[in-house]
């Protein structure tokens, strides 16, 4: 809840819309980190102290490893997740955006030198029929007071349209620049945050955690780890618990029973349990 008054506060208050896919991110990470490791923290605490605490380690133990569990963990990312994904889309547009608006800068730039381009030639060949001035039988015809005028206002508009022609060209140039830079913006952009669907934010989200999944088995799961000794005196010390073993109890004295356990057999049960100290004890 404190999470989300954050998130709506920094989202008012934040002008630069590119950063708001860092907010999302963070907002994804925040929340898988909230509630990936609370009950790692909260068994540190229960675990503490001077009461028989041992006797209910393995249920503390057993909430830490089901928190660590990808499954579990999606299911409460997906409310985070649907706040976040709007926001990264939104600068995901921006950057669609000023790509298009580029594309149409060079797009409008090429077609208006293509058309100075043919206006120019349209002229110089003009020109070419007037200087040569022949005849539709192909002899040399008489130049005119009018075809000569003709052949100098040809001249300099071809000299005008080349001027604007070449200014045009360092158009499209800046035009065809900036599109390029819009692309590479918004590759470089894609690179940093590849997680743009829903789905691959809750993975990013069950990422987060795994390193920490990770280390906590590689201490109390794999047989070389520091606290290994210690999970499995946690599930033996079970045995001890009288409360277990009163539920264990039907009553008739004839089969004992773990309740709400799958109807598993004690008395196999503790005999593994039995079996898991001595090994303890002999290792």
């Amino acid at each position: 809840m404190v999470l989300n008054h954050i998130t709506e506060v920094i989202t008012a208050l934040n002008s630069d819309t590119n950063r708001k896919a860092d907010l999302a991110v963070a907002m994804v990470e925040s929340r898988a980190v909230h509630r990936g490791l609370k009950p790692t923290v909260t068994a540190c605490y229960s675990i503490e102290g001077d009461s028989p605490m041992v006797l209910s380690a393995d249920e503390i133990f057993k909430r830490v490893e089901e928190s660590l569990v990808p499954d579990n963990l999606s299911l409460d990312l997906e409310e985070i997740v649907e706040q976040a994904l709007p926001m990264i889309l939104q600068v995901q547009h921006g950057y669609e955006t000023t790509c298009s608006v580029a594309e149409q800068a060079v797009s409008d730039a090429s077609a208006k030198v293509q058309a100075t381009k043919t206006e120019v030639n349209t002229l110089q060949a003009e020109k070419t029929s007037f200087t040569t001035n022949r005849t539709q039988s192909g002899r040399q015809g008489r130049r005119t007071a009018a075809s000569i005028a003709r052949v100098l206002e040809s001249a300099e508009e071809i000299g005008g349209l080349k001027n604007e022609l070449k200014h045009l060209k360092k158009s499209e140039k800046t035009a065809q620049d900036a599109l390029k830079e819009s692309k590479e913006q918004f590759e470089k952009w894609k690179l940093e945050f590849p997680c743009r669907t829903k789905q691959q934010l809750m993975q990013h989200g069950t990422d987060v955690i795994a390193p920490a999944a990770a280390y906590y088995n590689n201490l109390f799961h794999s047989p070389d780890g520091r606290h290994y000794n210690m999970r499995i005196m946690a599930e033996a010390a079970k045995i001890f618990n009288p409360i277990i073993l009163s539920e264990c109890s039907d009553g008739d004295g004839k089969s004992l029973r773990l309740k709400a356990k799958r109807d598993v057999d004690v008395n196999s049960h503790i005999v593994q349990l039995t079996r898991t100290c001595q090994d303890l004890l002999t290792s």
